[in-house]
């Protein structure tokens, strides 16, 4: 069953890269093609949840979960932990951590009148500049009537090859989802992982050296790491965070969610 859930979804990945073409010829065939933003984005991890098993009833009941039919219209189909750690590969944890296994994902743009065809870059940037890259690409300034700007930077100068990183190397940016959390800062990167990921405790990696974060710098750089943890906590006051509890398990809250609505 595992090999052939891989094998649906390497279809599933042959399919989309086809399509993808498609989209391609029919701009180029409108002569649109070179005057067009191409973006493609990723989502955040492999899925290792095993929702199957979380929801039997609603899965038994809303599709075909036999071997013979899966990939078809009608099924269902996911691959796992397992497969979600190979999809990985080398970085660690998968969807649902804040581990780089959980939150790197690939980003691709086309746009020949600005930005040179096959090149690529390892500086950080992070969803919330994506908005600010197509608005300057676009000309359009934004403008304020309510509430703050769009966060994020544009990536408009390290896209073209006239910058080499958008973020400064003593910026502080945040992010936090289901009591996850990291901090990333120049080459640095703290990371707390909560069960059913990781122990809930803070640990400090320079990522460039260290990408699968294998090696915690806490202990020899213990002021780093004080500082990026009281940034951590001016960025929950800023956002208005409402911190899950230390015995919070995100898989278990699903369940009882779940239960809730039946």
């Amino acid at each position: 069953m595992d090999a052939k859930r891989m094998a649906v979804y390497a279809g599933m990945l042959e399919y989309m890269d086809m399509s993808i073409g498609r989209v391609l010829d029919h701009l180029k065939s409108k002569g649109m093609l070179d005057n067009t933003v191409v973006v493609f984005l990723s989502d955040n991890g492999g899925e290792a949840a095993k929702l199957q098993s979380m929801y039997p009833d609603y899965y038994s009941k809303n599709f075909d979960l036999s071997y013979e039919h899966l990939g078809e219209k009608g099924s269902y189909s996911e691959y796992g932990p397992g497969w979600a750690s190979t999809s990985m590969t080398p970085f660690s944890n998968y969807k649902g951590s804040a581990a780089e296994g959980g939150v790197r994902a690939p980003f691709i743009i086309r746009y020949p009148r600005l930005v040179p065809q096959g090149g690529r870059t390892d500086a950080f940037a992070f969803v919330l500049d994506v908005v600010p890259t197509l608005l300057d690409l676009a000309g359009i300034k934004p403008t304020r009537t309510s509430g703050a700007p769009p966060a994020g930077r544009s990536m408009v100068e390290l896209l073209s090859g006239k910058a080499r990183q958008i973020h400064a190397n003593d910026e502080s940016i945040g992010y936090e989802a289901a009591g996850g959390a990291a901090v990333y800062r120049g080459d640095y990167k703290l990371v707390r992982s909560v069960p059913p990921y990781g122990d809930g405790k803070w640990r400090l990696y320079d990522l460039p050296a260290d990408p699968t974060e294998s090696h915690d710098l806490t202990a020899s750089q213990p002021d780093l790491a004080n500082s990026m943890t009281a940034a951590f906590a001016a960025y929950v006051e800023k956002n208005r965070v409402v911190e899950v509890s230390s015995d919070y398990n995100v898989i278990a809250q699903a369940r009882k969610n779940a239960a809730g609505k039946q």
